[in-house]
This record gives C-alpha cells, sequence and structure tokens, in this order.
C-alpha cells in the first residue's frame, strides 16, 4: 500500500502518456551529438558513411529534373524509391574485392530488408520491393540536409519557386560524373526509366560493380576528385576547415599507429590519452594538429564525464525495481541515500581494480578523494601532453569496469571516481584560462544539459564536503533532478520515459530498460570517409598507409581546389 500523501496526489503521466524506451535519459548525449561533434566534423554524421551517397543522390535528383515529371515530394519518392531499392540491393550483391574487404559493409540504406532478399538468390529483382518504410528513403532520412549543407541541392522552397529539391551547378556536375560511371551498365541503358522493372541478378550485378560505395575507393571513380573537392572545400568557410582539420588529424593518427587496427574504443584512448596502452599505438599529434587534437580531447572528456552520470542513473534506476514488488511502487528515498553512505566504501572498488585500499569511505572529503584519484591516474602533464593510460586506475579503465559491472554497489565509488579523475585531469581554472578558445566544448550543454565547465566550477568549490555529501549533490542535482527534467520535457513528442521520480520523501520507479553508454564517436563515419575518398588504407586493417593525396593534405592541410570547377566548366551536368 502506498504511503496516504503519495496515493492522493493523481498519476496523470501514466495515463496521458504511454510509456516508452526513450533514449539519452539524463540528456547528455544530445549535447555531443548536436552540439560539440558538429563543431569537430561538420557534415560527417554517424549516418552518412558513404561518402558516393552524394553522388548517388544528386544523380537521382538530377535525373528526376531532366524529366517531365510533376514537381512534387510524392512524384519525387515514386521516381526514387525503385531506383534506390535497386541500389540497395546491389550493394549487397557487389562481388568487388574493395567491397567486403573488412567485413561486410555497414550503413547500406534498407540493408535489413534487402540483405534478407539477396540472400534467397532471385534471379529477377523488383525495382518495386519495398526495401524501405520511408518515403524518400536514406535521402530523406540521413542524407538530405548534409548533402544540402555541401551546396550540392538546393531544398525544396515553394514560395520561391522551388517546389522540389534540385542539384545547384554543383550537385549536377557531381550526378554528372556518377552518371559517367555508370552510363554503359545494361541496367542504366534498358531499365533505369521503367518504375516497374523487373531486373534480372546479372543485370543489378553488373551495375553495381559500376556503381558501389565502395567503387568510390579506386582511383579511376570518375566522382572521386569532384568528392575529394566537396569534402575538403564545400559547405562554408568555417564548416570546410573543420571538416578539413578533423580528416588532417585523421591521417596523422593513422600515420603513426600503422600496424595497429583501430576501433572506436582504441580512437577514445588515443583522443584522450594518445595511446592505447603500453604494447598498443602511440600517437603525438603533429604541429597543426595540436588544437584538433586537444578539442577532441576535451570531446572525451566530457564522455567519460557523461557515461559517470549516466552510470549512476542506470544503477539508481535498477536498484529502485530490486527493491519494490512491482512497478510503480514508490521507495523512501532515505533508503536510497543510507544505501549510498555504505556503497561508499571504496575497499571493494580497489580490489575489483587490484589496486592499493585507499580507506576511502563516505566520511572522507572531495579533497581526498581527488588526492587519491590524482595519484593513482598519475594525472600529470598538460592538455597538449601524452598521459598515462597505464596508470592503475583510469577514466577508461574505470569505464570499462563499470559498464560490466551490473548491480555491484561499488559502481556508485567508481562513478565518482571517475568524475574526480575527469576534473583532476583537465577541469583546472588553469587550463580554462590557456585554453579559453576551446572551452566552449566544455561550456556546451550550459545548465540545462550540464555543462562540463559547470561541474568543473562546483567541483571546485566543493573540496571540503565529504563524500557522503558529494554524493547527494551529484546524485540529486545531475541524476535525479536532471533526469525529472529532461523525462518531462520529453513527454509530449516521446511519451513517459521517466525510469524514477521523486514524489515528497519518496522515489517512484518505472521497470524499464536503462542503458547506460557512451554517444557515438563518429569514428566509424570519419575513418570510412577518409578511407573511401582516398586518403588512406581502412584505418581497421593493421596497415593503414596514405595514399599521395592523403600525404599532401597531411602535409598541407588541403588539396587545391580544381576538379567540381573543371567538371562544371566542361559541362558534367549533361545527361
Amino acid at each position: 500500500m502506498l504511503p496516504a500523501e503519495v496515493a492522493a496526489r493523481p498519476q496523470w503521466t501514466e495515463k496521458l502518456y504511454p510509456p516508452s524506451q526513450g533514449q539519452d535519459h539524463l540528456g547528455l548525449g544530445s549535447v555531443s551529438s548536436d552540439q560539440i561533434l558538429p563543431k569537430l566534423s561538420p557534415g560527417i554524421v554517424v549516418q552518412t558513411v558513404h561518402p558516393r551517397y552524394w553522388s548517388f543522390y544528386t544523380f537521382l535528383l538530377d535525373e528526376f529534373w531532366q524529366r517531365d515529371l510533376p514537381r512534387t515530394r510524392r512524384d519525387f519518392s515514386r521516381f526514387y524509391r525503385p531506383r534506390e531499392a535497386i541500389f540497395a540491393a546491389g550493394c549487397h550483391l557487389c562481388d568487388r574485392p574493395e567491397h567486403d574487404e573488412f567485413g561486410p559493409m555497414q550503413a547500406i540504406v534498407g540493408s535489413v530488408k534487402s540483405s534478407a532478399l539477396v540472400h534467397t538468390q532471385p534471379s529477377v529483382y523488383d525495382a518495386q520491393f519495398n526495401y524501405i518504410k520511408d518515403a524518400l528513403g536514406g535521402y530523406g532520412l540521413y542524407y538530405s540536409a548534409a548533402i544540402a549543407g555541401m551546396g550540392l541541392t538546393l531544398p525544396a522552397t515553394p514560395a520561391a519557386g522551388l517546389p522540389y529539391d534540385a542539384p545547384t551547378p554543383e550537385g549536377r556536375a557531381l550526378a554528372g560524373a556518377y552518371r559517367t560511371a555508370i552510363a554503359d551498365t545494361r541496367y542504366y541503358r534498358d531499365y533505369f526509366d521503367d518504375d516497374h522493372a523487373q531486373v534480372p541478378a546479372e543485370v543489378v550485378a553488373e551495375y553495381i560493380r559500376a556503381g558501389c560505395l565502395c567503387q568510390l575507393r579506386t582511383p579511376t571513380a570518375p566522382d572521386r576528385a569532384l568528392l575529394q573537392d566537396v569534402f575538403l572545400h564545400a559547405g562554408g568557410a568555417h564548416d570546410s576547415a573543420q571538416r578539413r582539420s578533423t580528416m588532417r588529424m585523421f591521417l596523422d593518427l593513422a600515420e603513426q599507429t600503422a600496424g595497429h587496427e583501430l576501433s572506436e574504443d582504441r580512437f577514445r584512448r588515443l583522443t584522450y590519452f594518445h595511446s592505447t596502452g603500453p604494447d598498443g599505438a602511440a600517437w603525438e599529434p603533429a604541429p597543426p594538429n595540436v588544437r584538433t587534437a586537444r578539442r577532441w580531447r576535451l570531446y572525451q572528456a566530457r564522455e567519460y564525464y557523461a557515461y559517470a552520470l549516466n552510470r549512476m542513473w542506470r544503477y539508481l534506476a535498477e536498484w529502485g525495481i530490486g527493491q519494490v514488488p512491482m512497478s510503480g511502487d514508490v521507495v523512501p528515498i532515505a533508503r536510497w541515500w543510507d544505501f549510498v553512505d555504505h556503497a561508499l566504501d571504496f575497499a571493494p572498488l580497489a580490489a575489483a581494480l587490484e589496486v592499493d585500499d585507499s580507506r576511502l569511505d563516505a566520511t572522507s572529503t572531495v579533497a581526498e578523494l581527488a588526492q587519491w584519484a590524482s595519484t593513482s591516474g598519475n594525472v600529470a602533464g598538460g592538455l597538449d601532453d601524452s598521459w598515462d593510460v597505464a596508470a592503475p586506475v583510469t577514466e577508461h579503465r574505470l569505464y570499462r569496469w563499470a559498464d560490466s559491472a551490473g548491480d555491484d554497489p561499488a559502481v556508485v565509488p567508481g562513478a565518482l571516481t571517475l568524475l574526480a579523475l575527469v576534473a583532476c585531469r583537465v577541469g583546472s581554472r588553469r587550463n580554462e584560462l590557456a585554453f579559453g578558445e576551446d572551452w566552449d566544448i566544455c561550456r556546451d550543454g550550459g545548465v540545462s544539459r550540464l555543462a562540463l565547465s559547470r561541474f568543473f566550477n562546483q567541483w571546485r568549490d566543493r573540496q571540503h564536503l565529504s563524500l557522503s555529501e558529494a554524493a547527494r549533490w551529484v546524485l540529486g542535482d545531475y541524476v535525479i533532478r536532471q533526469h525529472e527534467r529532461v523525462a518531462v520535457a520529453k513527454l509530449a513528442q516521446n511519451g513517459d520515459t521517466f525510469r524514477f521520480r521523486r514524489q515528497g520523501d519518496y522515489l517512484r520507479f518505472y521497470d524499464a530498460f536503462a542503458p547506460a553508454r557512451m554517444s557515438n564517436s563518429r569514428f566509424q563515419a570519419l575513418a570510412t570517409t577518409v578511407y573511401e575518398l582516398g586518403f588512406v588504407d581502412s584505418l581497421y586493417g593493421a596497415t593503414h598507409t596514405l595514399t599521395d593525396a592523403g600525404r599532401r593534405l597531411l602535409a598541407d592541410g588541403d588539396l587545391p581546389e580544381r576538379h567540381l570547377q573543371a567538371a562544371m566548366n566542361d559541362g558534367g551536368n549533361d545527361g
């Protein structure tokens, strides 16, 4: 039975809004994806992995505008979907050696349904195959904004007389180059114009050998040099400069880590520590890349910080469900704080990490935790120096341990230690003053999304607190209140994403999936982009040698902008 003062309150959210799995329950991931990463890699996002989609989609738009068809979204969809359906299936039929060199190609639009279809080995492919639910497929879901942002298309503005998206002169030049690549295929000659085409499998296979995403990697691809121009120079001077600087950093990283396969996890360690470990890869950013590397390091610092908060949120959500006999019951919040005080015995954490006991507990101070974390983590060096990834206690080791620790109460002191390490290593007032031009990364999120700079300031002012008091501060302000703030904001659009709610002196818990993870770093998108644009061998392999173009980009920070303009001058948009 509920306490009377709680039971008397109307539970209107449960009636008006259906429960939802939800994501980003503290609103921290959106700061990385919507604020920080767009500044570090404009136009190269998680969903837009393959540069040749820019060619393919501008080509389809150009073909649409060359035909006498109504200029509406519906009619473009009718034209577009049959042609992307064949392309999607074709990308799973491609037998070129470049296609699956490092495993099955990822991020093919409509992959779930098209790969299943290809697996059945049909002799004929129906252009009306329902490969994806969205009416405009990958173009509408992922690429339209990115392609427009690169200046290759003009978005529909009916008031200005443009009823649907149209390619710009640069877009038509790129479309013409892709057309050149596939012009001699039977599919383009004999089947492309038929919305209801029944295309023999061998015709699809011949077409995709010329038009596949993987073929941009070949030096003879007619659109490769044009796309290099686009990614290095399009989208406005500021964005293109930021994009070039990050691609240059990736090439620096690739050159110095030759002999080591890279992954997102290793990328995080390299950007933060400049090493993956004693027997792994190491990286010292070349002078032109130091500032870019610093900004990526600050991004990764926020990722460790956000993970620590999300992990405490997850622990609280799962602990609460374990306390009640059924979903929706309430638990006195005093019970949670008692649990936290007992969990703040650091001996089990030290044992799990195989380090000497810190002798810290709930009565220890924040300053004492900071001292132990700094010593155990060998916190030394400036914001541009290499850091000791092999120290007994590091941010990455705590992250990896906490990710698999389940309901171990040591997660609570582990998360506090992770916060302490980030604050001690990055959050000094000296760093803020010395690197003010880059502190925007730390300020992103503001008050409503828990800016890293706000946490640093408060952490420095709370060194005198006991760890019991510090846990109540962090869990109360950065976890409980923040989750309620974000869940309320999501009600109208996303439904009920509450995992717990504070009701007076009680917490009401809701049984649902409660994940805690870092946001996607765009490593896959960036690594694929520099590889498929022909700057470097795949970073997923041990041998990622830079090409001639990649070495010039690394050395000079840019390549001459000439190919796209030349294609426009040569009438590259002709059908």
